[in-house]
């Protein structure tokens, strides 16, 4: 009788033992598992990767925690989403200006960058509203890429008129090659397109002095250049016929040994007293 109550115990000792184990595995499989997951989606958010989320459905502090990264990726989505509508300069400022000093404004040296499109009023009035917004996107995302590579700033699109900010002591030049790389890109783009009306645009350059800062309203604020040579170049803009680049005399001095440029005849410009010198650059064709 002892001998089988020895064994019995021994025999239930295991049993325990092994079911002991068996809980402590699929235990540590419950916590570990989700903690991989976890691992493995703030890996993803590190490598730029914000469309992860976990599918972790518990009621203890995991499922939070798991909760807590799928509304951080989805803001981390959200916030990359929304810095497509805004400039680089706009988010260079709110990553840097902790203390509100931006709001104040600064002046700033640098080059303004006007490109409007032409005739594309009467192109939008007997076409598709989606065949108008594909057309308008093809260009302006044309325009961009070139005001990217020439180290610009899409500082905002109205309309069709695309504004960009040139800074440094190549602005000038860059802004220049720019629209020349933009009027060849859009030549490349209209053989591409027989069938459709040539897209063209005007474009107006000016160097000077501007005020930038972060200028609305406590809840709607836009990063921008303001001044009367932000004025002088939207005037220059609308002057340009296509496929012609208008240069103020501001910028034509400091690339008048670089760049072959014709002067005009001063124009009587809105908004400024005294005619103001204007160079064409090139031979635009129109």
């Amino acid at each position: 009788p002892y001998r089988r109550i020895q064994l019995g115990l021994l025999a239930l000792g295991l049993v325990v033992a092994l079911a002991g184990i068996s809980a402590s595995f699929f235990l540590a499989r419950s916590v570990t598992a989700p903690v991989g997951q976890l691992v493995e989606g703030t890996r993803q958010v590190a490598a730029g990767d914000f469309t992860a989320q976990l599918d972790i459905r518990s009621g203890d502090e995991i499922g939070d925690l798991a909760d807590a990264f799928n509304s951080m990726t989805r803001g981390l989505r959200e916030r990359a989403d929304m810095q497509k509508f805004v400039s680089e300069s706009t988010v260079r400022m709110i990553q840097q200006d902790s203390h509100g000093v931006a709001s104040k404004g600064e002046r700033r040296q640098l080059t303004i960058f006007f490109s409007d499109m032409r005739g594309f009023t009467t192109f939008a009035e007997n076409r598709a509203p989606e065949d108008v917004v594909q057309v308008l996107n093809d260009c302006l995302s044309l325009q961009a890429e070139r005001v990217k590579k020439f180290q610009g700033d899409i500082d905002k699109y109205v309309g069709d008129c695309v504004v960009a900010l040139f800074f440094g002591e190549d602005s000038v030049l860059n802004a220049i090659r720019c629209g020349v790389e933009i009027d060849k890109a859009l030549d490349a783009y209209n053989a591409a397109h027989a069938e459709g009306k040539p897209l063209q645009v005007g474009i107006g350059i000016v160097t000077g002095e501007v005020i930038l800062g972060s200028i609305g309203s406590e809840d709607r604020r836009d990063f921008t250049a303001i001044g009367s040579n932000v004025n002088l170049c939207a005037r220059l803009c609308s002057m340009a016929g296509p496929r012609e680049i208008l240069i103020a005399e501001s910028s034509f001095r400091l690339v008048q040994d670089l760049v072959a440029a014709e002067r005009l005849a001063p124009v009587q410009l809105k908004g400024f007293t005294e005619p103001v010198p204007v160079y064409r650059v090139g031979s635009r064709s129109r």
